[in-house]
Formats: C-alpha cells, sequence, structure tokens
C-alpha cells in the first residue's frame, strides 16, 4: 500500500441539521479523525467551515464525500469532484465513493432538498 489508512469509526453527517459545527468538534474532541459528507447532503461547506475551526489540522483528517446520482459520468463526475473539492476548501479527498448506482432520483429525506 501506498501508507494510507481506512478509519474503523467515521463521524456521518447525513441528516444533521442543527449543530452541525458543534457535533463535528465533539467528535473531533472525541478523537474520532474521520468525516463523512456527501454531495446530497448539501452540508460540505459546512463540514469544511467546521473542520476550519476545530482547530484539528486537515493532514490528520479522513474525509470522505460522495458524487451523487445526478453527477454520473465522466465528465459530470469530474465537474462534481471539483465541485465538492471547492466546497470542502480543500486540495484532496480522501475517499470518494458513488453515493448509489444509477441515475435515480435521491430519497425524499436524502440531504436538505
Amino acid at each position: 500500500g501506498d501508507g494510507g489508512w481506512l478509519p474503523r469509526v467515521v463521524y456521518g453527517t447525513y441528516q444533521v441539521r442543527d449543530g452541525l459545527e458543534e457535533c463535528i468538534h465533539a467528535s473531533l474532541q472525541g478523537g474520532i479523525r474521520a468525516i463523512d459528507t456527501a454531495s446530497v447532503y448539501r452540508n460540505e461547506e459546512r463540514v469544511a467551515a467546521a473542520i476550519k475551526s476545530s482547530g484539528v489540522r486537515r493532514e490528520e483528517l479522513f474525509l470522505q464525500t460522495k458524487l451523487g446520482p445526478s453527477e454520473q459520468g465522466y465528465e459530470q463526475a469530474k465537474e462534481a469532484i471539483a465541485r465538492s473539492l471547492a466546497r470542502l476548501d480543500t486540495s484532496y479527498i480522501d475517499l470518494y465513493l458513488i453515493h448509489w448506482p444509477g441515475k435515480a432520483k435521491a430519497a425524499p429525506d436524502a440531504g436538505e432538498h
């Protein structure tokens, strides 16, 4: 391997609306060093702000996000990655996943629509 690591515990931000920053801070203070988000959660910018204000260096974190169903396809995925990088205010994402295969619409409760 390249010396990378995969976390055993990840703080998920799905459906965390109120108090997201405080929840991320608490998880980081508790020793969690991995955070999960997704473009369809529509919280990547808030996740980035919480990480930045936590005082934990980005290099100490494992950050993962996901490609949404409407972003699939080669060109769309490249653009989606660029948007996520910008929203997350980072130069790299540790793990980028396909949220679910196919172009089915998101579930009604998937994110802040």
